[in-house]
């Protein structure tokens, strides 16, 4: 890691992470039983955020599972995990005061992901990423974007009832959804 921050000293974590998720799909790519159109992720919380940002920076991914890795920057009530909990968005930092005046927020982020698909899971009880209230609508505007490329199905949220957790039963639904858009039968 600290080679590649020597390299790219304006770099920030979620750079880095970006870095290696590439050079996984580099690895996979290398496998004689990989079918290299059928590359997705799937990530719970840090896994979450981090596969959603790897998948929109790594176009070789072509699904992504989100679950339970972000609410609103707006009603995210620490805004200031992302650049001074951690270093993952450090610039971020100088809006954490007035976070209304960010330059973007996460259903921007989710959005350039279209028309890949992408299947997010929310719940409303989350202690680690409250106020998911808003969730509809960040939905509303990513099917939006969806849209505008004939890719309406290929986007779908869930805000289900429940706790930080990626419960077995919404596994079985994300690895179906999945399944269903690798056309794996």
């Amino acid at each position: 890691a600290n080679d590649v921050f020597r390299r790219h000293p304006n770099w920030s974590f979620f750079g880095k992470m970006n870095w290696d998720v590439s050079r996984v799909v580099d690895f996979i790519e290398t496998l004689p039983n990989v079918d290299t159109k059928r590359i997705g992720v799937i990530g719970h919380s840090h896994g979450a955020y981090g596969g959603l940002m790897g998948a929109v920076h790594e176009p070789r991914i072509a699904a992504a599972v989100i679950s339970c890795g972000f609410t609103t920057l707006r009603s995210d009530p620490h805004p200031n995990r992302w650049s001074h909990l951690t270093a993952l968005l450090p610039r971020i930092g100088f809006y954490v005061d007035d976070i209304e005046q960010a330059p973007f927020d996460w259903h921007e982020v989710l959005a350039c992901m279209a028309p890949r698909p992408c299947f997010v899971w929310a719940t409303r009880n989350d202690s680690i990423f409250p106020n998911t209230d808003n969730f509809e609508d960040v939905y509303k505007q990513v099917e939006d974007v969806y849209g505008l490329y004939g890719a309406e199905d290929d986007f779908l949220g869930s805000l289900a009832p429940g706790e930080h957790k990626f419960p077995k039963s919404a596994r079985q639904q994300a690895y179906a959804w999945l399944n269903e858009q690798f056309e794996v039968e």
